[in-house]
């Protein structure tokens, strides 16, 4: 469906209605700012392709997770925070660590920052999530630090790992 319209050679000519509300200047400014979304340039140049895949991961993970949580707001501040935190560390390892650690060749110091990053983000999580919940026993080591924190830590692991996978896929 977009492939005919990204086709089109783009260009815009002002409406000269006597109406703001023409159906046809509507229409065509409707169609001139689909294809000009859909350029592969301006993806690319304003990493539209990124914000469209974060907005998918928060979609998928609030409708996977929504009925966990209270409320739809809870579950809303929850799923922010968790694709956030994730996006997070995605890039920061995408575009950081492995740049200027894992390429050359400091694979003890890559694995060790790796590593850290992940559990100081786990522990930062649980503590937030314990603010928004309003429970802070989660982050109490009486309560469920231990598995809060295992379970932030072991997920964030293999999904930032899996970013990373992609990100060594496409540099080689």
């Amino acid at each position: 469906m977009y492939g005919s319209i990204c086709m089109i050679k783009c260009s815009f000519a002002p409406c000269h209605a006597n109406s703001p509300f023409d159906v046809k200047c509507i229409h065509r400014s409707f169609v001139f700012l689909i294809c000009t979304m859909f350029q592969n340039r301006n993806l690319k140049k304003y990493k539209l392709h990124h914000f469209f895949f974060w907005m998918l991961v928060f979609g998928l993970w609030y409708y996977l997770r929504y009925q966990d949580y209270r409320t739809t707001g809870t579950a809303l501040q929850i799923t922010l925070l968790k694709v956030t935190d994730l996006a997070l560390l995605v890039y920061i390892t995408n575009y950081l660590l492995i740049p200027k650690l894992l390429y050359k060749r400091r694979y003890l110091t890559f694995a060790g920052i790796f590593i850290l990053l992940i559990v100081a983000s786990a522990v930062l999580k649980v503590f937030m999530i314990g603010k928004i919940l309003d429970q802070p026993q989660l982050f109490s080591l009486s309560g469920s630090l231990k598995t809060s924190l295992y379970e932030n830590v072991i997920s964030d692991f293999f999904l930032v790992m899996a970013g990373a996978a992609f990100r060594l896929i496409f540099d080689y």
